[in-house]
């Protein structure tokens, strides 16, 4: 593990208050905001792909519902919904109605 590696788990093991929360947040917003709009693509993905499953562990179904539930409406305010591709993200499964 290099050293600034070890420094980063350090400060993140650190963090107990909402201050310093919002501090590494203005941190990450700053390296965001300096990598294109395609590595911010691509750094997403990746930490939903990769990490998102371990943040979200300790969490209940019911928590993780509310969860999306708050978190539906800034979703909806950030981002262009009549143009996204719902289709593509979420295609229909090739299912047969079952017959009664």
């Amino acid at each position: 593990m290099s050293f600034s590696e070890w420094i980063i788990q350090l400060i993140g093991s650190k963090i107990n208050s909402q201050r310093q929360l919002d501090l590494l947040m203005e941190t990450l917003i700053r390296i965001g905001q300096s990598v294109s709009g395609e590595q911010k693509i691509k750094l997403f993905r990746n930490l939903a792909e990769n990490h998102l499953h371990a943040i979200l562990d300790d969490m209940s179904r019911e928590e993780r519902i509310a969860l999306m539930n708050s978190l539906l409406p800034l979703i909806v305010r950030e981002f262009p919904l009549a143009e996204l591709d719902f289709a593509s993200a979420f295609p229909v499964l090739d299912e047969t109605p079952n017959e009664k």
